[in-house]
């Protein structure tokens, strides 16, 4: 009797390590785009900025260093891709203190033009998207986030 409740316990614990490595852990750092307003003029400059916030109780080193990116995309109101960027960035290293926030990126515009034919883009919707990637104990990671925003 002895036996089968070993083997039983052995064969529980089995399966609970097994889950447990299956669960996606919920990251502490968020990704925010903030934007100089939500609303523009056709032909305005739009200022975009990514916001990097530690949930974490610790500092967290975030690794921007060798093949890291930060995306920008811009979308219309029928999903489609109105603007694209892809930068390849060495940046270093940036901490961010524990429960807090820290600016990544500062400032960058969009003079809205699409990038597919340099056209200014209609007025309507759009949604923002970006992604920054970096590297968290050897392990490539993501951020996204989004915005909503109206050029009229």
């Amino acid at each position: 009797m002895k036996e089968k409740v070993f083997v039983l316990g052995c064969i529980i614990l089995f399966f609970m390590v097994i889950i447990s490595g299956c669960v996606k852990k919920e990251s502490q750092l968020q990704l925010t785009i903030t934007t100089d307003k939500t609303s523009y003029a056709t032909g305005e400059i739009i200022n975009i900025s990514l916001m990097v916030i530690n949930s974490y109780s610790h500092d967290f080193e975030l690794n921007m260093t060798g093949n890291t990116t930060y995306v920008i995309n811009v979308y219309n109101s029928n999903n489609q891709l109105t603007y694209g960027s892809n930068y390849w960035d060495v940046w270093g290293k940036i901490t961010i203190p524990a429960n807090s926030e820290k600016t990544v990126v500062e400032n960058y515009t969009w003079n809205q033009t699409s990038s597919i034919d340099d056209k200014q883009v209609s007025p309507g919707a759009y949604r923002i998207d970006a992604k920054i990637v970096y590297v968290d104990n050897n392990k490539t990671s993501e951020l996204e986030s989004n915005r909503s925003i109206t050029i009229s």
